[in-house]
């Protein structure tokens, strides 16, 4: 992997492992040793941030469906006289509850 010239904080920014692409942008400096932060960006081995824990809106929001996905559950369940779509919401709620 290929990387910016700057390495500030051990933070190293951006990166790419297509040489052609490193050498065209300018960066110079090839490193191994790296991790990839929650935040997107390289650091060396050891120096990343910690990463900061989701609020349950955050994991909630991953595991809804989407909401046409949702209408179409509701739909449904109107129509067959089940309660998919409220079991569903209800368990995701329970799994990740307000703070």
């Amino acid at each position: 992997m290929y990387y910016t010239n700057k390495i500030i904080n051990h933070k190293i920014g951006s990166y790419t492992d297509k040489p052609e692409i490193a050498k065209m942008l300018g960066f110079d400096i090839e490193i191994k040793d790296i991790e990839i932060a929650q935040d997107g960006f390289a650091y060396e081995r050891g120096y990343a941030p910690t990463p900061r824990e989701k609020s349950y809106v955050e994991l909630r929001l991953k595991e809804y469906p989407s909401i046409p996905d949702q209408l179409d559950m509701i739909y449904w369940d109107k129509i067959n006289g089940t309660n998919m779509w409220l079991d569903l919401i209800s368990s995701i709620k329970q799994k990740y509850p307000k703070e």
